[in-house]
């Protein structure tokens, strides 16, 4: 089920590699919005249609974020007037944002009293604590308050520009009145009270919104293989990221989570779309943003962003995620499933500091390096990479394979049924049959020679060398018959892997 979270995090400065600024996060189901306050600072980020552009760097540990300047706590009493208290909140628990004043209303109760400001957390009501309270309760608690109602408040000084800018167009989210809180269809924006340190003409609130339909989510530095304490979210084009933080480990971490979950969700609805235009053997499994370490003399990046799909019977990569028919036909590889090597890196396989890496290695030996962020989504590429090469061969049912056998052309056929099986080339003469139960081992010398130690029903093993001009490819299609069978077999035989 996708989320919605509103709340508050840091962003990487525009240009800057160090420097943070807090800006407000909207996750909603198939978008992510980034608003910031660009008043505070001058920028030259440019704009289009609601979007930025990409943001790129990772903060030192030491970053130079300017923490968010809140007052000492106030004690305020408010004497309700036949209008009510004469201010609007906003936010509450539900939101995950503490419950805050959007609106004061000009000649009103607080507009006299003079002590409240726009973006001031109500802590207290009448000496209820209203820290974890939702939206409803703080506004319940303002209702049934006598003729003088005491808060107490802190002043969140950088939320005002964003209820400035809500106010100024007129989208305040859950914006609350009653008879405290007069209705603003009789109150137009403009005559609200304007209490804080900007003015409503100076205030200028940058949208950056970046679509969660097959975006990409990494803990790395883009292109290197340092783990930050953030995230960086990059647009399915690439054209729009932004990369954020937290003070908070936990919080950091939930917003990780969800917006991870959401281009999940996302992705599982545009395969299923896509699915119902294809036919059965030509099937989208799974698709993916994962990271390729292409190491490239001169350059400093050594990994790439792109796109792994498993798709009908084959493994495909993109250098961009294809849209449309014509794109999955510029793939930069696109090798069949039961000839290729599959192997999930060890320790002292890895190549640098990304922890999490697989390898794949197609029959003309050449090996492509994936790093992906996390154990489970690297446990999650090889269950589906196990699974699709599995399901491929029950669907292929068997391949057949030339070579010579001590002197005599044949073709080995392998089947997922009947096991393996040697006939001649010219009449088909069958000259051995064997199970893959019947299978005690197998080898190559790298250039042409398959050996095949078999076991009889009665007897000694016996081996079995044969030729064969393209031999990687024998042997990885040998490895996933013999998988396929074992997992038939033995279901636990995937979850060892």
């Amino acid at each position: 089920m996708a989320e919605s979270r509103l709340g508050y995090m840091l962003m990487l400065e525009n240009g800057s590699s160090k420097d943070l600024e807090q800006v407000r996060v909207e996750l909603h189901n198939d978008e992510l919005i980034v608003r910031r306050d660009t008043s505070r600072k001058n920028t030259s980020r440019p704009l289009k249609n609601g979007t930025a552009s990409a943001i790129q760097g990772s903060p030192s540990a030491n970053s130079h974020a300017s923490k968010d300047p809140i007052e000492k706590e106030r004690t305020v009493v408010l004497k309700r007037e036949s209008s009510g208290l004469g201010i609007s909140v906003k936010g509450g628990s539900e939101n995950r944002i503490p419950v805050l004043i959007s609106k004061i209303y000009e000649g009103q109760a607080a507009d006299k009293n003079g002590q409240l400001n726009i973006g001031d957390i109500i802590l207290k009501v009448d000496g209820k604590d209203m820290r974890n309270a939702t939206h409803d309760d703080v506004v319940e608690a303002l209702k049934n308050g006598g003729d003088c109602v005491t808060l107490v408040v802190k002043h969140l000084k950088t939320i005002t520009p964003y209820l400035r800018q809500a106010a100024a167009v007129g989208k305040e989210e859950t914006e609350t009145h009653s008879n405290e809180l007069e209705s603003s269809s009789n109150k137009s924006p403009e005559t609200s009270s304007n209490r804080s340190s900007s003015s409503m003409s100076e205030t200028v609130v940058e949208e950056i919104t970046i679509p969660l339909d097959m975006a990409s989510l990494s803990q790395y530095k883009t292109g290197e293989d340092t783990l930050r304490d953030g995230f960086e979210v990059i647009s399915k084009d690439g054209k729009v990221a932004v990369t954020l933080f937290s003070n908070q480990p936990e919080d950091l971490t939930v917003w990780y989570k969800a917006v991870k979950n959401n281009i999940i969700i996302s992705a599982r609805q545009m395969i299923r779309s896509l699915n119902s235009t294809l036919s059965e053997d030509e099937q989208i499994v799974f698709m993916n943003w994962v990271w390729e370490r292409c190491y490239q003399r001169g350059q400093r990046q050594t990994w790439y962003r792109k796109m792994l799909a498993i798709k009908g019977s084959e493994i495909l990569l993109f250098n961009r995620a294809p849209s449309s028919i014509r794109d999955w036909s510029r793939q930069e590889f696109a090798y069949s499933l039961i000839e290729i090597e599959h192997n999930v890196c060890k320790q002292d396989d890895l190549l640098d500091k990304r922890k999490h890496c697989f390898t794949i290695e197609s029959t003309q030996k050449k090996k492509h390096y994936f790093g992906v962020d996390t154990h489970a989504d690297l446990l999650d590429w090889t269950t589906k990479i196990v699974n699709s090469v599995r399901m491929t061969v029950e669907r292929v049912k068997a391949k057949i394979y030339p070579g010579s056998w001590k002197g005599t052309r044949v073709k080995l056929h392998l089947d997922i049924e009947e096991g393996l099986k040697l006939y001649t080339s010219d009449d088909k003469t069958l000259l051995w049959s064997h199970k893959f139960s019947q299978l005690r081992g197998s080898s190559d010398n790298g250039i042409t020679k398959l050996t095949l130690l078999l076991q009889p029903e009665t007897g000694p093993v016996e081996e079995m060398v044969i030729d064969f001009a393209n031999i990687r490819e024998v042997m990885l299609a040998l490895l996933s018959f013999y998988s396929a069978k074992l997992a038939n077999i033995d279901p636990a035989f995937l979850k060892n892997l």
